[in-house]
Parts: C-alpha cells; structure tokens; sequence
C-alpha cells in the first residue's frame, strides 16, 4: 500500500485523523490493517480466520475461531465452548486441556491434563474434592518395609500381592483433608499400607494397617504430613 493510500481516511476532512486503514489487508504488527496513532497499534489478519492485537509493534492477543488467547507460548486462553469437569472453558494456548471449567452448575474443576483435579462446590456445605488420579493394576512392593512403593495417587487398585505383608507408602507430604483410597485386589495375600517414617496412618506411629485380600482401606489426613486417619477398611 502506497502512502498516499495510508493516509486516506486522515485526509478526509480530518474527521478520522488518528485512525488508519490499510485497505489490500497488508498489515503485520509493525503496520496493523487497522492502526492508530503513529500506526504500530491495532489489528490485522496474520492468516485467514486469525485476527491478532499488536500494540507498539508487538503481538500481543489473537481472535481465532472459538477462542481469544494470548499470543505467546502457555498464554491464557479464552474458548467459547461449553465447559466441563474434563473440558476447560479457561486454558492455555498450548495446552487446551489443561485450566479451568465447571463440571455443573455452582461447581468450579481445576482441570490437568484432561482430569478434574479439584472440584469446587457451592451447596448448603462447600465441599472440596481433591483427585491426585487413579493408578490400576499395581503390584504392591516386596516384602513388608516402611518406606516401599509410595502411594501417588488417590485411588490405588494393588492387582498383585506376591507374598502375604507385600507392602506400600502413604505420602510423606500431604494436605489436612487428602483421601487416599487402596483396594487389595489380589486373590489371596494381605498386603500392608505403612505411613511415611515418623508418621500414623491410623494405627500408630510407624505401624502398618493390614489390608486383606478383596478388602479396602480409606485413609483421610487430619493432620498436615504427620497424621492419618482410618476412615473404613483394613485392620491394625
């Protein structure tokens, strides 16, 4: 575009001086379509269907079909679809399946991955989820010793128990309120669930809680990385 084109819309009758309009939609972000001022700032289409925001000549924010996000990378993005427990309305330009969205009405997810982290819930009592994942078919540690096969998830499915005692961790680190859930699959050994050394996880300090084949044990954290109740399952 010629600079006599540029300066169209300023020459008539200075009612648009500070707008600019490139009409063949050549602009960059050094030259926006439509600019302002000294013509670094404003908008123009960087491919078809892709309208991006430059200010001083930088790119900064850009309109695409569905969504409105930042222009660099892990920028913050806005989607106009319906969200989600598992679907982000709130993501990041690089990672759609990862930020914020609603698994129902008055529910807010924090969402990783595709996963409902942490659930937030708005009813007569507020109720706080809290999921660290689901690990299945696990085969729980050699031989019964504090300290073996740290738990990581929140529901944790043991499908082989080798010998009777086979044991694993409760987290050294954890949050008043944490649930972890272990089920002994195995069809025959009991397998142990030790909390983390210096730790109770309901039956005493440094004790394991023996959970037996078919059965189950629910753990809940009453005291910050120290204390563990046994919520239902398992024996001491």
């Amino acid at each position: 575009m010629t600079g006599e084109d540029k300066e169209f819309i300023r020459a008539r009758e200075g009612i648009f001086s500070s707008i600019i309009v490139d009409t063949g939609l050549t602009g960059s972000a050094t030259s926006p379509s439509l600019a302002f001022g000294d013509g670094n700032t404003g908008f123009f289409e960087v491919s078809d269907n892709r309208l991006r925001i430059a200010v001083a000549g930088t790119p900064y924010f850009e309109f695409q079909v569905g969504n409105f996000g930042s222009n660099g990378t892990k920028g913050a993005n806005l989607v106009s679809d319906s969200a989600t427990g598992t679907t982000p309305a709130f993501n990041f330009v690089d990672d759609s399946n990862t930020g914020i969205g609603s698994n129902a009405s008055d529910q807010l997810s924090l969402i990783a991955g595709g996963i409902e982290g942490i659930r937030l819930q708005e009813a007569a009592n507020r109720v706080i989820q809290v999921h660290r994942g689901t690990s299945l078919g696990l085969t729980a540690d050699a031989g019964s010793s504090q300290g073996d096969g740290v738990i990581t998830s929140t529901y944790n499915v043991y499908t082989t128990v080798a010998t009777a005692g086979d044991a694993a961790t409760l987290p050294s680190s954890f949050d008043t309120g944490m649930i972890i859930y272990v089920k002994n699959d195995a069809a025959v050994n009991s397998m142990d669930v030790f909390p983390a050394s210096g730790d109770d996880a309901g039956a005493g300090t440094d004790t394991a809680v023996a959970v037996a084949a078919g059965d189950f044990a629910v753990f809940f954290a009453t005291s910050a990385s120290a204390t563990w109740t046994k919520l239902m399952g398992g024996t001491a």
